[in-house]
């Protein structure tokens, strides 16, 4: 029986199980990694929608201060004003609710995105650390048969 051998080939397996180990860690980060640029996206585009409707209420207050202007400039017998007045805002109305509609349907279409991105890793994640088990334990298997074997050899000391 020699220690000789299965010392070194015991060295050599855990060495190798401290990398697959070590590889499987980096897939985790790097998901997880995924997982934080994803909920960062969702925190750029509320803060993007926040600045859209920010822009849209600027717009409405210079259209209407632009409007106040003219207003003033015409003589008081001027007739339609109002009427144009009104369509200004439906305009700006039809803007926001575009807008809203827009944000709405790509909020949504994200959510269902990282719902099924989600549903995707949690399963890959799953199905990987069950790979890297049965990996690991033919890899065990795999040392316990080459120790056995190596115990046979006789290496002459001399």
């Amino acid at each position: 029986m020699s220690t000789q051998l299965t010392t070194p080939i015991e060295s050599m397996f855990d060495f190798h199980r401290t990398l697959v180990h070590q590889q499987q860690s980096m897939m985790h980060d790097a998901i997880e990694a995924q997982r934080t640029m994803m909920k960062a996206s969702e925190q750029g585009f509320d803060a993007w929608r926040k600045l859209m409707a920010q822009n849209n209420e600027f717009a409405r207050t210079l259209t209407r201060a632009s409007i106040a202007n003219v207003e003033g400039m015409l003589p008081e017998e001027f007739e339609g004003f109002n009427e144009a007045q009104r369509a200004f805002e439906e305009q700006l109305d039809l803007v926001e609710e575009a807008t809203d509609e827009s944000f709405e349907f790509t909020e949504s279409a994200f959510d269902e995105a990282e719902t099924t991105y989600e549903e995707f890793v949690d399963a890959f994640l799953e199905a990987y650390d069950a790979g890297i088990e049965a990996y690991l334990e033919a890899t065990g298997e795999l040392q316990t048969t080459t120790e056995t074997v190596a115990e046979t050899i006789d290496i002459d000391e001399s």
